[in-house]
């Protein structure tokens, strides 16, 4: 019983999923767009956009800067579907193929629209076709300068973050303790009986 307990909190310490976060570095037309997305930990197809638990983007258009962070309260948003996203423990991949899908970033604070990227499958956010497009500012500047790549196929959009070390993190090592723990307390009652 005490090898069955162990197993389980050793394998619920190393098997557990755990957020992913994705460094995204393009440069879109004269522009670039960088940061991360972090995601629940699903590994393959998405099912929904609710699997992107955050994200924080700095938008170049070659004019302006400006972020987006799922940190930035009601004025950040994200829509669309990511029916056509596919995550792996390293990449994670948009499909541009046929289709209408698109995935919307948007950090708007006055209502009239803000800085944005759009990954789209058609002509989605700003009628330039399949692929990625960023714009920054506010209140209708952000499409003074739009910036655009065309892309068609599958292609990566984000890498995963690579740890700074090999530490893992707190609550990992607190569940290999505990299951150390239980096999210690196991072997010491069995040798004092």
């Amino acid at each position: 019983m005490t090898k069955v307990i162990g197993s389980l909190l050793f394998c619920a310490a190393l098997c557990s999923a755990s957020s992913i976060t994705y460094d995204v570095d393009w440069t879109v037309g004269n522009g670039t767009l960088t940061g991360e997305i972090t995601t629940d930990g699903t590994i393959g197809a998405f099912n929904n956009r609710l699997q992107i638990t955050g994200f924080d983007l700095t938008v170049n258009d070659g004019v302006r800067t400006d972020e987006i962070s799922s940190d930035n309260g009601a004025g950040a948003a994200f829509f669309g579907s990511a029916a056509d996203l596919t995550a792996t423990a390293t990449d994670l991949t948009y499909d541009f193929g046929p289709g209408s899908d698109a995935l919307l970033f948007m950090y708007d604070i006055d209502g009239n629209g803000g800085t944005f990227v759009c990954i789209s499958q058609t002509a989605g956010c700003t009628g330039t076709g399949n692929g990625i497009s960023i714009g920054a500012g506010s209140g209708g500047d952000q499409f003074a300068n739009i910036q655009y790549l065309p892309l068609s196929g599958s292609h990566v959009i984000a890498t995963v973050a690579a740890a700074p070390n090999g530490t893992p993190e707190p609550s990992t090592l607190a569940l290999i303790g505990a299951g150390f723990s239980v096999l210690g307390f196991a072997r010491f009652r069995k040798n004092h009986r």
